[in-house]
């Protein structure tokens, strides 16, 4: 009897260790392929984006009236044909120059005027009309006012130098400053030396009128 209740108890738990066999199996068989299916949601799902790199922006280069533009907005390439226009209404015209706007060039100016491989360039580091007129108006003057016509602005102007001095009493900083005065789309009276409305007024007819020299 007893031989028989061991082989019974032995039967039994190797039967018992047969089906917990089994049921792990069965376990393992059913997770696995669970886990290695929701491997690639899971991925999918916390993927980082793409970053958006903006595109650089593209300067234009147009050609108004012999004046050669660059710019990287259509606002400054429309600002610059307004100013070119005014002077030609006026009955001057602006030629052989330059209109850039590079903010890198200015060293905390606004904007100015020089000169570049024989032809005059207009640097801006703004968007204002006022200044493209003023930097425009040192084109002009180049351009227009020989030497008798510098000495009769001085003598009107109460000046002694055309170049030297302090910046508001040169000759050829008030000439532009007249100069945009005149074209600008409202008035604005600049800071300088007999800057009366009326002086202001009388002074750009006359170089716009009999100071310039016409080719």
């Amino acid at each position: 009897d007893r031989s028989l209740t061991a082989l019974s108890d032995s039967a039994c738990m190797s039967y018992a260790r047969t089906i917990a066999a089994a049921a792990t199996a069965a376990f393992v068989l059913v997770l696995v392929p669970v886990a290695a299916s929701s491997a690639p949601a899971t991925e999918q799902a916390t993927a980082a984006p793409a970053p958006i790199v903006p595109l650089p922006a593209v300067e234009a280069i147009e050609k108004i009236d012999g004046v050669r533009v660059i710019a990287d907005t259509a606002y400054r390439i429309e600002m610059a044909g307004v100013a070119i226009e005014k002077f030609a209404a006026a009955g001057w015209e602006i030629e052989n120059t330059e209109i850039r706007w590079s903010e890198d060039e200015c060293d905390g100016a606004v904007g100015f005027h020089a000169e570049e491989r024989g032809h005059h360039v207009v640097v801006m580091c703004t968007d204002a009309a006022w200044t493209l007129l003023h930097e425009l108006g040192h084109v002009w003057s180049d351009l227009y006012l020989d030497g008798e016509g510098r000495d009769e602005w001085l003598e009107r102007r109460g000046l002694d130098s055309w170049h030297e001095g302090p910046y508001d009493e040169r000759g050829t900083e008030q000439a532009a400053q007249v100069i945009a005065f005149g074209l600008h789309d409202t008035v604005h009276v600049p800071s300088m030396s007999n800057n009366s409305y009326s002086t202001l007024v009388d002074d750009f007819e006359w170089l716009f009128g009999t100071g310039g020299t016409r080719s």
